[in-house]
């Protein structure tokens, strides 16, 4: 036995050591005594010093002690007993032992008997005695503040300082967060400064320092190390070390012999102790197996997961408490997964966090997002070494190692009975496991921590394919019994993002939409509540919704807060979950999605697992929302089919390098529910093959479309958009692929493939080999940016082999789409009316295919495919090539007959034309015997109005289409409407004023959002920009905006170029205005709606005596980012041009039974008539292409006169036609002369 000479300080913390020894101690004074470790402590109780050492010898016999806790003698000094040097706190003075109020210390609902409380900010200094070589504290807020209303104020920061140095840090702390310090103290240091920061707010941060005590060994002298464990992965390829580093349990991982993790700590705290701390192993009871390969199904990246890895078990005890627990490491070829088992105990294990620590290569780059609450973040890219310290960050978080090392990422798995995972930034490229909703918790009987997991591979292909995550949970819960047949992945149509109307009307016309594309559900969001006045009446009302969708075939989910929210009961509450499945069910009901968890308490971990289990019972598909990330749960309970935790559509416009980063970060953990592809408010600066992009590679089996259906059906690649599967086979990451930069992936359902490229910020090009197909000719479906403007494709069909290579060309936050297929169908599913023909595409049309009606499997006896399939009633087409080329490939979709059903659609964006656009109207009464009957002017449409036949130019400015559909067999449809605007007929770009209206002081302004108007700026105080073009003279405004001027002497007309601000691209704004000119109060002059990039040319005559001009901008609806500039407006002193005559006319032509057009040629005020002959010419224009022309010779024209011509055409009704009037003093064939005597006129 080794007698040893140890200093003592205010406690004497003994533990057993060895069976019946007795260790001699001498007080200096020279009192002697034999004592036993009992009264040991009780004496030591009584010692108390600060900066002075007290030396003793004791004789102890210590009573029957358990070989198998042998430790050591630990030393300590709680620095409650100390005298502090100085002490500054605010509100009150701090505490020892009680918290600011003189209550007993409490944190995260624990009681503590030792500890400081002060109060933020605080700083308390104390002296260092030499002896003094860790000190440990947990920090947390004092429970007490939970009585005041604002405790959900409560936050700070702790710090420890060593002579003014900075040792150690905790993140920001609120409510039911700690944090354990368990810091070495510097050779040689003097002071040590305890420090808590309000972070500027100092409501309820009453912090608590909570068992703080110096250790006076850092271990290292005092045990034995136990010898390392060296694992590795069934090929080798990942190897693992675990033993001991300054007497601390760590691990260490490489992959392919380079460096993942460095030595890092392992331990949980555990009644404040850190059981990774002097922990000892047998050697030879390590324990390392090889379970044979597992492979199950999955609905994720690919349909089949496969789980191969050693497991390694090591018993261990910590050696100053005596407590005994297991290690459990598995190693994948892949990655490594390592958790705590704890043994039942009678008592309950009172747990504070974990010391585990990941600490990865220094030169190492990171991608993190610090949303822990929702994992609602976006992610920031930093190099490993210069995240800041004390950071909070969501997993996962993805890793670049140095020097090719390849990729990596740290999350967690299986994490059920726990509070969730995750990382504080510690400083020298070291991220250590931090529980941020509620610190401490409580556990019963045996316990076994989630997962900590670290994934790696060499390429972003092997990252993203890793199974590691589903794999450590445990199989499929017994509750399924082998039956899953009613967990149907598919895409949902879902009115929250892009209307907010969740009204039963709304809801009856989403499910209208739902059929028409043939998709298979619809979301009823928040607001179904409000459907009635009572429960029985809203339930019964979802019923009415529900049973509706099902005569479309088209099932329903329905939203539901897990809190309360706005007066309705939340279902936390297992009697209240229950009660709203049973309901849910009983309407019909077929999926869930639950929001509002927002959180990572025990309780709330518990909840997903509680409720997976209860849905089950029900038969109830789920969807988390508000929610933290995925960690495999899907894998035992398979009814979660998918969750949020994400930064999506619902929270705006994210860029394109958002996207491009959420593959290889996000989306590791699991599937998420982003709420992909938008065309309209919500796309920000990407391009609409950037949004079909989102939604092939964003991982989620229940996909709730971001767009309204209708803007889908209308957008040119809706039979793609309906064909996206929403579950995977296989997904290969395509090389040329970077975080944050470009996403490129190969996706298989079944044969057919997609290719889905979400390009970054800048412009790039990238070539795609397509070595993934399989033998053979592939049909390739290809929709390409449109380089001239985002919203449009370039679309291209061709075939290709396993040896193309496809050139993509991308704008800056585009993108690049593709289907390829042995086998396809058009249309691929959706409504009709009557009947409808379906054609199947074969790669080869020599192949013979078969087809069911009922979706089953298509079999020899099947019918076999000849021209086209005719259906006439709801079907699900399956077909299948079953000899030739593509033997074996099969094509699947729905087809509903609907009710009539009428869209107008056009080139353009939202109710902008384009210029030279078209619009169209479309039916699903293909096949039936009907018409479509519209109107240009609002008015609606009979039998007897224009007749719809092919796409038409808008004819002018501004337009309301009202269309009806009349079918034989069926009554009047609808009527369908849509205002749309072109700028096709803007005047030519005023000249530059005389005088400046930014020269001028103006009468009175007002403008939007509590603004001023600016002079030569634009609203937000930068240059004025308009469709690119920056300008130096001009008004800054705010819809709704008006801005009133004097007129001066002598101006004889207004000027402006009048259009949005550019400034509102940068934040994603959709602006829509309409600028107005009165001039005392009348309105002479208006544009039609204006949009970002687009400008209304205004040259308005001033009438005599023209007094007054107000300027006026009006809000066209949409209400932010309205940022309307007036450029380079201002008076001119000259009148327009003035021509000798004027067209007088209707504007109508008369299209009864050819084109009869009129005009009455005038003579101008103040003009003098010409001398000669005068030619009226009527010239025929079909779109842009001249017809015909109709010339009348005419004497000298001094008063009104009237000439008329016609035009023998068949087709009249066509729109497309229009008649140009001109007034010459000559006729040619370019219709020129030497003097134009009118301003040419259209008659349309």
């Amino acid at each position: 036995m080794k007698r040893r000479r140890h200093r003592l300080h205010a406690v004497v913390s003994l533990l057993l050591i060895t069976c019946l020894m007795t260790i001699n101690f001498s007080f200096v004074t020279g009192f002697s005594k034999e004592v036993t470790a009992a009264e040991l402590v009780q004496t030591s109780n009584a010692i108390t010093s600060n900066s002075s050492v007290t030396e003793a010898t004791y004789n102890v016999k210590l009573p029957d002690a358990n070989p198998a806790a042998q430790s050591s003698v630990q030393q300590s000094v709680y620095v409650s007993d100390l005298d502090w040097v100085s002490s500054e706190s605010y509100w009150s003075p701090s505490k020892r032992d009680q918290s600011l109020d003189g209550n007993p210390l409490t944190s995260a609902g624990i009681v503590y008997s030792k500890g400081i409380g002060t109060h933020a900010s605080s700083k308390i200094e104390y002296n260092l005695d030499p002896g003094y070589k860790r000190f440990t504290a947990l920090a947390g807020i004092d429970d007490e503040v939970k009585s005041n209303p604002e405790f959900v104020k409560a936050k700070a920061k702790f710090y420890v300082k060593a002579d003014d140095v900075v040792i150690a840090s905790s993140p920001e702390l609120k409510i039911n967060e700690t944090y354990m310090f368990n810091v070495s103290i510097p050779a040689g240091a003097k002071t040590l400064t305890l420090i808590t920061d309000n972070l500027g707010d100092p409501t309820c941060d009453h912090t608590n320092w909570l068992d703080a005590k110096f250790l006076l060994s850092d271990g290292s002298d005092e045990w034995e190390p136990s010898e390392p464990v060296n694992i590795a992965s069934p090929q080798g390829k990942v190897t693992s070390t675990i033993e001991h580093m300054n007497g601390r349990l760590a691990y260490s991982m490489k992959f392919n012999g380079k460096t993942v993790i460095e030595y890092s700590f392992l331990g949980v705290i555990i009644e404040g102790i850190d059981i990774g701390e002097r922990a000892v192993w047998d050697q030879a009871e390590v324990v390392t197996s090889s379970p044979d390969p597992v492979s199950y199904p999955w609905i994720g990246q690919h349909s089949t997961a496969r789980d191969h890895h050693t497991l390694t078990t090591i018993p261990m005890i910590n050696t100053i408490t005596g407590m005994k627990y297991s290690l459990e490491v598995k190693l994948f070829d892949d990655g490594i997964a390592f958790r705590y088992v704890l043994p039942p105990r009678s008592a309950d294990y009172a747990i504070s966090g974990e010391s585990s620590s990941f600490k990865i290569p220094v030169d190492s780059t990171v991608w993190y997002q610090q949303n822990t609450i929702s994992y609602e973040g976006k992610y920031t890219k930093q190099s490993a070494k210069s995240v800041p310290v004390g950071t909070k960050i969501g997993p996962p978080m993805t890793i670049k190692l140095p020097d090719n090392g390849g990729y990596a990422a740290i999350t967690e798995g299986a994490l059920v009975n726990y509070a969730g995972m995750t990382l504080v930034a510690e400083g020298n490229s070291t991220f250590k496991a931090n529980f941020m909703n509620g610190g401490s918790w409580t556990l019963s009987g045996s316990v076994a921590t989630p997962w900590r997991i670290v994934s790696v591979a060499n390429d972003l292909n092997g990252l993203v394919n890793s199974d590691i995550v589903p794999n450590v949970n445990p199989p499929r819960a017994a509750i399924f019994d082998n039956n899953t047949d009613w967990i149907k992945p598919g895409p949902s149509t879902w009115s929250w993002v892009v209307d907010g109307d969740v009204s039963l009307k709304n809801m009856k016309l989403y499910i209208d939409y739902a059929s028409e594309l043939g998709i298979p559900y619809n979301l009823i969001d928040e607001g179904w509540t409000d459907w009635a006045a009572t429960p029985d009446a809203y339930w019964a009302a979802v019923k009415e919704v529900v049973d509706y969708g099902k005569s479309k075939h088209v099932e329903s989910w329905l939203w539901k807060s897990a809190s309360d929210r706005s007066g309705v009961k939340g279902i936390f509450n297992r009697a209240d979950r229950l009660a709203f499945f049973e309901k849910a069910q009983a309407a019909g009901v077929v999926g869930v999605k639950l929001d509002f968890i927002d959180g990572e308490e025990r309780f709330k971990i518990n909840f997903y697992r509680d409720t997976l289990e209860d849905a089950a019972k029900y038969q109830l598909m789920v969807n988390f929302h508000g929610a933290n990330k995925p960690t495999g749960l899907s894998r035992t309970y398979p009814n979660e089919i998918t969750r949020e935790g994400i930064h999506g559509l619902e929270q705006g416009a994210p860029p394109a390098d958002h996207n491009t980063t959420l593959p290889f970060t996000r989306y590791l953990a699991g599937h998420g529910d982003y709420t992909p592809m938008s065309f309209s408010n919500r796309m920000g600066q990407s391009s609409w093959s950037h949004q079909i992009a989102t939604a092939l590679s964003f991982t989620s089996p229940s996909l709730s479309f971001g767009e309204h259906p209708e803007n889908m059906l209308m957008n040119p690649a809706v039979e793609l958009i309906k064909s996206i599967p929403t579950a995977w086979d296989e997904t290969i990451v395509l090389p040329g692929s970077e975080i944050g930069e470009v996403s490129a992936m190969a996706r298989r359902s079944g044969t057919t493939w997609y290719v889905a490229v979400m390009n970054g910020l800048q412009e790039r090009s990238l070539d795609v080999a397509l070595s993934f197909l399989g033998s053979g000719n592939y049909t390739g479906h290809i929709y390409m940016d449109d380089r001239a403007k985002q919203d449009g494709y370039i679309i291209e069909n061709k075939t290709v082999t396993s040896s193309s290579v496809l050139n993509l060309s991308m704008r800056g936050s585009g993108g690049y789409v593709a289907k390829f297929t042995k086998l396809d169908m058009e249309p691929f599913g959706g409504g009709f009316l009557n009947k409808r023909k379906v054609y199947l595409k074969p790669v080869d049309a020599s192949s013979e295919i078969r087809y069911t009606l009922d979706g089953s499997e298509p079999t020899a006896s099947s019918p076999k495919y000849e021209n086209f399939i005719e259906i006439t009633s709801s079907s699900v087409v399956r077909a299948k090539i079953m000899n030739g080329e593509g033997a074996g490939s099969a094509v699947s979709a729905r087809f509903n007959k609907t009710s009539p059903y009428l869209q107008i659609v056009y080139d353009g964006e939202r109710s902008w034309m384009d210029i030279g656009g078209k619009v169209a109207i479309q039916t699903n009464a293909e096949g039936s015997s009907y018409e479509i009957r519209y109107s240009i002017d609002g008015s609606e449409p009979t039998r007897d109005s224009l007749l719809y036949t092919e796409p038409f130019t808008l004819p002018v400015s501004s337009a309301t289409i009202k269309a009806k559909l009349f079918v034989q067999g069926y009554g009047d449809s609808n009527t369908v409407s849509k205002t749309l605007h072109t700028f096709e007929h803007n005047g030519p770009v005023p000249p530059l004023p005389d005088v400046y209206l930014d020269q001028m002081d103006w009468v009175s302004a007002t403008s939007g959002w509590a603004n001023i108007p600016k002079k030569n700026k634009s609203i937000d105080g930068n240059k004025l920009t308009v469709a690119g073009q920056r300008y130096d003279h001009g008004l800054g405004t705010h819809a709704n905006s008006d801005i009133v001027y004097n007129i001066p002497t002598g101006a004889k007309r207004f000027v402006a170029v009048a259009g949005t601000d550019d400034e509102v691209n940068e934040n994603g704004g959709y602006a829509s205005m309409y600028f107005k000119v009165y001039v005392d109060e009348k309105l002479l002059s208006s544009s039609p709606l204006v949009g970002k990039g687009m400008v209304w040319n205004f040259d308005v005559p001033l009438p005599d005596g023209a007094k007054q001009i107000r300027l006026s901008l009006n809000d066209a609806g949409d209400k932010n980012f309205d940022h309307g500039d007036w450029i380079h407006a201002g008076f001119m002193n000259t009148g327009p041009k003035v021509e000798p005559y004027t067209f007088i006319s209707d504007g109508v032509l008369d299209r009864s039974s050819g084109i009869g057009a009129k005009v009455e040629v005038a003579l101008t005020p103040g003009a003098e008539p010409r001398q000669g002959k005068q030619v009226i010419v009527f010239q025929l224009m079909n779109d842009t292409t001249p017809v015909s022309i109709f010339a009348i010779e005419s004497d000298p024209i001094s008063t009104a006169k009237e000439f008329a011509a016609f035009f023998d055409v068949e087709d009249a009704a066509q729109l497309s036609y229009t008649v140009k009037v001109f007034a010459l003093d000559q006729l040619d064939q370019q219709l020129t002369a030497s003097v134009s005597l009118a301003v040419p006129t259209l008659l349309k």
